[in-house]
């Protein structure tokens, strides 16, 4: 089963947002790490509740990359049984 170009470059536009999510999410969950270990009370509850939202938006941008990864696996294994 070959891709078609289509297929390609949807894959491609893909792994690339996913790349480029991946970051600026890195970057915010940083930040909010150095905010907890600074802030008062208030804003280490909202650090903290920040923190969660980052960590479940990277497990879910991880996730999504790994699936990529499979299929693009087991697309070029079909391709080589084919070849």
């Amino acid at each position: 089963m070959e891709l078609t170009r289509a297929a390609e470059e949807m894959i491609a536009g893909i792994e690339v947002a996913l790349h480029d999510l991946c970051q600026p999410l890195t970057v915010l969950q940083c930040r909010l790490e150095i905010g907890l270990l600074r802030g008062g009370e208030a804003t280490q509850a909202a650090v903290v509740e920040s923190l969660r939202e980052c960590k479940r938006l990277n497990a879910a941008v991880h996730a999504m990359r790994e699936l990529m990864e499979q299929r693009t696996a087991k697309d070029n294994a079909t391709l080589e049984g084919l070849g």
